[in-house]
């Protein structure tokens, strides 16, 4: 009975040793988010956000009532219309961005500093040879799939460095009752055939980045490796030069998605490069190229 006693009194004590220590998580929903991605010959779409927890779908908080300047080399253009698509909020120009111009946002939001982005559009790259080619007696992942090998040749210029991304689309054509021809791509995933290719393994990805730090003032050849459950008729492949600020963020996005679910993997942080915010204001350049066997 007296050990029992002193369990007891033991831990009555202990519980009254214990002390409640509040913890203050910073208040992240107060930041705003500016994303923008600029492509040449392209009117600019901007979404503004507030940073928080995503409800579904990536709807996250809006911002309605800012103001957006443009400037392009420094010079003033006009402030951003706002729409609505779909119930989402947007902030378009009437001007279209210029290869070679560097474009600065600056978002006016009541109760917060303003926001500051900016970024240029990079020179288009210098494609060199394409190609698909099936593979013989090859097999796919999957029982039935055959592989195919689509080679993407770049030029790249000397002195400077330069960041790419390439993607893969396979064409569909259709036409409506009254004949008119559509097309619709697709995009496939694919692994590389080039073994210097780090970013890769035996996972397939659907986009391809590389910077030149490596080839500079080379023409490297990249072998990207498809699967598909028939023979490829046509592809199309996407070639697009970007900024490093723009490289950075897709980037680190597509890394985010792929490894920051995996407990075993290391957390991304992706790149921002927004002023009093989060964010991305990047340029960026595509080239579309139909290739047949």
């Amino acid at each position: 009975m007296k050990k029992v006693y002193m369990l007891l009194i033991c831990s009555w004590l202990i519980m009254a040793c214990k002390k409640q220590v509040p913890i203050h998580f910073p208040e992240e929903a107060s930041r705003p988010v500016l994303s923008l991605l600029m492509e040449k010959d392209s009117i600019l779409v901007a979404r503004l956000t507030r940073s928080a927890r995503a409800v579904f779908a990536n709807k996250f908080p809006q911002i309605t009532d800012a103001t957006i300047q443009l400037y392009e080399d420094g010079q003033f253009r006009e402030n951003l219309t706002m729409f609505e698509k779909y119930e989402y909020v947007f902030y378009k120009s009437t001007v279209k961005v210029k290869a070679g111009s560097t474009y600065r946002l600056v978002a006016k939001i009541p109760g917060y500093g303003d926001l500051e982005g900016s970024d240029y559009i990079p020179a288009p790259v210098n494609v060199g040879e394409l190609s698909v080619n099936p593979i013989p007696g090859s097999k796919g992942h999957q029982s039935g799939e055959i592989k195919a090998r689509i080679s993407v040749q770049i030029h790249d210029k000397g002195g400077e460095r330069n960041y790419y991304r390439i993607r893969i689309y396979i064409p569909y054509y259709y036409k409506d009752p009254d004949g008119t021809l559509y097309t619709e791509k697709y995009p496939t995933s694919f692994t590389t055939g080039n073994p210097q290719d780090t970013w890769f393994d035996a996972k397939q990805r659907d986009q391809f980045f590389i910077e030149d730090a490596l080839f500079d003032g080379g023409s490297p050849r990249f072998n990207l490796v498809i699967d598909r459950w028939n023979k490829v008729n046509e592809a199309i492949v996407e070639v697009t030069a970007l900024t490093a600020d723009s490289y950075k963020y897709l980037y680190s996005t597509a890394m985010a998605e792929e490894k920051n679910d995996d407990p075993l993997s290391e957390k991304v942080v992706v790149f921002n490069n927004i002023k009093n915010g989060y964010g991305i204001v990047g340029g960026m350049l595509q080239q579309l190229y139909s290739v047949k066997p």
